[in-house]
């Protein structure tokens, strides 16, 4: 049964564990909306499966005609669709007020995501806008040593939300020095900091601004980062102490893997037919349907599929390298079809190809990753490789001041151990290995 308009039985009896008739909690809802007035209800709910607008502002007092006219005016003027863009499991909140006995709908509330959403004043005539909260950005530093991996180092050295933590690890493992250390070979006692700023939203953390400067101490080698840009906007790189570009020519591996099942090798056994013969690339074995990835910027030679390779992408980097990646699963040819992977076109690096899939002669999900310097088949974890396009001399002595600031900075944050021997009062009564 339809629960009668404008009752506020109807309402507790909508959504009851969502509803707080208290004024203070209400504000305090409306105020992440930009809401400062005087507010009875508020009502907080995600989308359920099978609801549309009608069926969630209509027990609220809404008519279906003036529902219509809300989602004509929405299109008109370009600002939202509701039949189309309002998703199951999305935030909205209406809010309330009282007059007299009668309860009547004021505002409605979209969340679009953390930093968007639609507001709609539903009083006598109709306002609607998409709103975009201001970010506060707040300037962080962290250090950490790792004992087991990153992810756990980086919540024992203070960060509290699982979102923060795996935004730290893509900055540190996607952007930063994919090119320079091999995550799957860190070691205990690896160490870290990192100065960043971070953006937050309502006093939750939202996304990381900028990492400014890091270092990371793998397996005894500082390496340094430091952001940097010639033209001074946020199109930045990140380099070495010296103004080495970490970004290599070519990244280290085309997929995140779990190990090398099979290096490059002039004899090895198939593991499918049996035969002795070379190994001309890298097996990397990975969950099935991870992300191919291609290496390096290029150009597409081909996208196809053979019953030894499986289906697989060759790209041409330039007239000395080439790349190619094979074994991908059945669906990557319709990636390929939907995204425009066919020969002629560009890539870029980290653009992603396909995915993991053991296609054609192989025995389990993996990456076959084959390159070509001057026409023949190498191995490229034993070539020199090319690096990016170093600073510009013209900005070297910017860069220089640059880095000296922040390399200041980092040298003076301390590791836990540090700190611990600092603040020893005894130092003859410490232990050292």
């Amino acid at each position: 049964k339809e629960p009668p308009k404008n009752s506020n039985q109807a309402i507790e009896e909508l959504r009851p564990i969502t509803i707080n008739p208290n004024a203070l909690f209400a504000l305090e809802i409306a105020s992440t909306y930009n809401i400062y007035e005087k507010i009875d209800t508020a009502v907080e709910f995600s989308i359920k499966k099978n609801e549309n607008i009608t069926k969630i502002l209509k027990p609220y007092g809404v008519t279906e005609k003036k529902i219509f006219e809300l989602d004509n005016y929405l299109q008109d003027e370009n600002i939202f669709n509701l039949k189309r863009d309002i998703h199951v499991g999305k935030k909205c909140a209406v809010f309330i007020n009282k007059t007299d006995s009668i309860s009547e709908l004021k505002y409605f509330a979209y969340e679009i995501n953390t930093e968007k959403y639609l507001f709609i004043n539903m009083e006598d005539s109709i306002y609607a806008k998409l709103h975009v909260r201001d970010a506060i950005i707040k300037s962080k530093q962290i250090a950490g040593i790792i004992d087991s991996s990153l992810w756990i180092s980086l919540e024992n050295a203070g960060l509290s939300t699982n979102l923060e933590i795996d935004a730290i690890v893509d900055e540190i493992t996607e952007k930063i020095y994919p090119w320079t250390i091999n995550f799957y070979k860190i070691y205990p006692q690896d160490r870290f900091k990192i100065i960043y700023d971070a953006k937050y939203i309502n006093d939750s953390f939202y996304g990381i601004e900028k990492v400014h400067a890091a270092i990371f101490s793998h397996n005894g080698k500082d390496n340094y980062a430091i952001a940097f840009s010639e033209k001074n906007n946020d199109d930045y790189e990140y380099y070495d102490q010296e103004g080495n570009n970490l970004r290599k020519f070519f990244l280290t591996a085309p997929v995140s893997y779990k190990r090398i099942s099979s290096k490059f090798s002039n004899s090895r056994r198939h593991p499918v037919t049996g035969q002795i013969k070379a190994h001309k690339g890298t097996d990397f074995a990975a969950t099935e349907g991870s992300e191919i990835y291609a290496t390096a910027d290029g150009i597409i030679e081909k996208a196809d599929y053979t019953s030894a390779n499986g289906y697989y992408v060759k790209i041409k980097h330039n007239n000395t390298y080439s790349t190619q990646y094979l074994h991908m699963n059945k669906k990557s040819k319709v990636f390929w079809q939907k995204n425009n992977i066919k020969p002629g076109e560009k890539i870029k690096q980290k653009d992603v190809i396909g995915y993991v899939g053991s296609t054609g002669l192989a025995t389990g999900p993996h990456v076959c990753y084959r390159f070509w310097k001057n026409g023949e088949q190498v191995d490229p974890f034993k070539c020199v490789l090319p690096p990016s396009e170093p600073i510009d001399e013209k900005y070297i002595k910017e860069f220089n001041i640059e880095r000296s600031k922040w390399v200041l900075k980092l040298d003076s944050i301390l590791y836990e151990d540090e700190i611990n021997i600092e603040n020893a009062t005894d130092i003859s009564s410490l232990r050292y290995p």
